[in-house]
């Protein structure tokens, strides 16, 4: 089990092939980029049929796949220039397709096979392994299965966030191991248009606190204001990294956002750097901050 959900952490991977992309040729962008999927494709394989062909560790292997796959097909779109769209745009429109197709496949799930049942078996396995046999019969099927619908809950108002991150995540340090010195984060200014997805999720987000919303337009709107929340701080981070970096030209960046990132885990800390910097990052559109120009 440990062997396969470090699966999970394959995504990371990605920057090797940001770097490749920007410091080899397209034909060893290619290559290694297809060497990565059917590595990925046989590993999978070979855990599911170290299970057995079970169908439940089938739901798993499957669903860890397309998001491996989507984040390596996002990648290609993100750094070619295929679509007619500035960087930031490209990302957006990947993380919604990604949405899309990753919706689209769950609710084929749902409505043509037992999606549901075997994702439930898979749940009560992991609680198994992580708690016991003891652990799991100590509790009821309706605590189960209501520790199954957070998690639910939880994957569906975030997962694709997390896909969007973890893609910016993976181009942005491939970028900078790719060129050395030089950094984006102080110049990262998002679009004008932005504001409206952000403000309009917003009004999404609290419209849900008193009507009940379908559970896909649900995870849609949160997921919509997560990432706009996400984005904003990023570009909160941008400022202060801009004065930081005139003040401290060697590891004020580096220290900034470690600091960030360590405040995130700290209860208290975690709301008020979540409140602040997406706050910092909005008030640039009426605030001269740092030098007007393109990110």
């Amino acid at each position: 089990m440990v062997s396969y959900l470090s699966g999970l952490l394959l995504p990371f991977f990605l920057v090797p092939l940001v770097y490749l992309f920007y410091r080899a040729r397209r034909v060893s962008w290619y290559a290694a980029l297809g060497t990565a999927g059917g590595g990925l494709l046989a590993l999978h394989l070979l855990l599911w049929g170290l299970e057995g062909w079970d169908p439940a560790w089938g739901v798993l292997v499957g669903m860890n796949l397309l998001l491996l796959f989507l984040w390596m097909g996002g990648l290609v779109f993100l750094v070619e220039d295929v679509l007619p769209f500035p960087r930031f745009t490209r990302l957006i429109v990947i993380t919604a397709v990604a949405a899309v197709v990753t919706g689209l496949v769950v609710a084929v799930g749902l409505a043509w096979g037992n999606l549901a049942e075997l994702a439930y078996t898979m749940w009560d396995r992991v609680l198994t392994l992580l708690g016991g046999d003891v652990f799991v019969e100590d509790l009821s099927s309706q605590e189960r299965m209501e520790t199954f619908s957070v998690l639910v809950q939880a994957l569906g108002s975030s997962l694709f966030v997390w896909y969007m991150v973890i893609l910016a995540g993976n181009w942005y340090f491939g970028w900078l191991l790719s060129h050395p010195g030089m950094s984006l984060l102080a110049g990262f200014r998002a679009p004008a248009w932005f504001l409206w997805w952000f403000l309009l999720s917003f009004a999404g987000f609290l419209l849900e606190r008193f009507v009940d919303l379908p559970l896909g337009l649900a995870f849609a709107v949160r997921n919509a204001f997560a990432m706009g929340l996400v984005i904003y701080g990023v570009q909160g981070v941008g400022v202060l990294s801009f004065h930081l970096r005139r003040l401290f030209p060697r590891g004020g960046s580096v220290a900034l956002i470690g600091l960030c990132v360590v405040s995130l885990f700290i209860p208290g800390m975690n709301l008020l750097v979540g409140v602040l910097l997406p706050g910092l990052g909005i008030a640039e559109y009426w605030l001269v901050l740092r030098p007007r120009k393109e990110s």
